[in-house]
């Protein structure tokens, strides 16, 4: 996006030992500009190396661990929000100047996935739960744990129509030194991604009237979002693998600790997924439908690269 430009080297060694443990090495730098993600004003550079492992328990069911080495630098503007302020000066910096956080990551995850196929699934489950740590001792101490769950059914097998649900959920919190979770490491949700029918980032808390850059998005350390839908060919095409349809409605929103249900956004609309020779596309048309005077909508919205 143009937020972000990331460079990534990995490699993974499926077959590492007899038993079928993976084992991969991956080297990266991510660049962002939250600015241009329509949130508060700061930009964080995280360069990194990190190992991981895979161990299979079945056919369909994988835990994997990983370690990681990583450093945040993060800049912000000469005059920001109070909560970005309040962090800095907890960590022993100012505003307007650069500041490093050097983690000790490391992190366990358990994956199941048996879908029928990896682009447009139409049958099976996948699902994902995994914990991370930023281990005691690094700058930023915190830890996060998040869930993300897909299931297809099919309803019509001889029409290739199913029906899709996807769950993504997300909770993060400080300990040790560091007191909340660290605001760069918060969650964000509204865009074609989560709640489509928002505006990229644009749920949860703002910064307050009479603040700098006041109405931004502030983000928060707990995320809900959930997606149902029901998958359809597009009319003539005849490789249903290529290009599918589907009717959806998606819930979704990002707290700061308190979770508040009546604050869920709802949305509906119709989506078509399409491989091309550059990669999948993904175009959406939604309506939001509990919209309040302060939420930023967005008819049509598409992404290249997911669907």
């Amino acid at each position: 996006s143009s937020s972000t430009k990331e460079a990534r080297f990995s490699f993974t060694d499926p077959y590492y030992t007899i038993d079928g443990v993976s084992r991969g090495v991956d080297l990266y730098f991510k660049q962002t500009d939250f600015e241009e993600s329509d949130t508060v004003k700061y930009n964080t550079d995280e360069t990194g190396i990190g190992l991981s492992f895979g161990y299979p328990i079945s056919n369909e069911s994988r835990i994997s661990t990983n370690f990681a080495i990583q450093n945040v630098n993060l800049e912000t503007a000469a005059s920001v929000p109070t909560y970005i302020s309040t962090f800095l000066t907890q960590e022993g910096a100012s505003a307007g100047t650069e500041v490093d956080f050097v983690e000790l990551k490391t992190g366990i995850s358990y994956n199941y996935d048996t879908l029928n196929k990896a682009f447009l699934p139409t049958d099976g489950t996948r699902s994902r739960v995994s914990f991370d740590l930023a281990i005691p001792g690094s700058d930023l101490e915190y830890y996060s744990i998040n869930y993300l769950g897909e299931t297809y059914v099919p309803v019509f097998t001889a029409e290739d129509v199913s029906l899709k649900f996807k769950t993504r959920l997300g909770y993060g919190d400080g300990y040790g030194d560091s007191e909340g979770l660290p605001f760069l490491k918060n969650y964000y949700a509204g865009g074609i991604r989560t709640v489509r029918g928002y505006k990229y980032n644009s749920l949860g808390d703002k910064v307050p009237v009479g603040e700098t850059q006041a109405g931004e998005q502030i983000g928060g350390n707990v995320l809900i979002t959930g997606t149902a839908a029901l998958q359809f060919p597009m009319p003539g095409i005849k490789e249903t693998d290529q290009a599918r349809l589907s009717l959806f409605s998606d819930v979704g929103q990002v707290y700061n600790d308190s979770v508040k249900l009546a604050d869920l956004r709802y949305s509906a609309g119709l989506a078509l997924a399409w491989m091309t020779p550059i990669g999948p596309l993904s175009f959406t048309y939604a309506s939001a439908l509990n919209s309040k005077s302060t939420d930023e909508t967005e008819g049509f919205q598409f992404s290249i690269g997911s669907t």
